[in-house]
């Protein structure tokens, strides 16, 4: 409810998907996942467990920003607004929604998790 009057940027260019990636490597793996994980210690312990975001599509950009910057209340999501600035949850967002079309390869080219 609360996202409604929130306006997505542009969510398409290449430059934020791409980002959104790297951010997506160093944050959010560890509970979400990426193409070709299967688990993490971590995630493992979690209960319930999180949403495996790479089997995940984002339908609403502006609900996925929202629950990112703020978190959800009495789970493990935390809010990222400490830590991220609205721009690079953006970017986060647009990377989302490109995720499930993603082989572990191309995921790791973005991410530059292949070095």
């Amino acid at each position: 409810m609360r996202s409604r009057s929130l306006v997505a940027p542009d969510l398409e260019e290449a430059s934020r998907i791409s980002q959104g990636a790297s951010t997506y490597a160093a944050h959010c793996t560890v509970c979400h996942l990426a193409p070709g994980m299967d688990s993490t210690d971590v995630r493992r312990g979690m209960y319930p467990h999180p949403p495996d975001l790479v089997q995940e599509n984002v339908r609403d950009p502006a609900a996925a920003f929202w629950v990112v910057k703020h978190g959800i209340k009495m789970s493990a999501m935390p809010s990222w607004s400490r830590t991220l600035d609205d721009n690079s949850i953006w970017d986060v967002v647009a990377f989302l929604r490109k995720m499930p079309d993603m082989n572990r390869e191309t995921y790791a080219q973005m991410a530059g998790t292949d070095r």
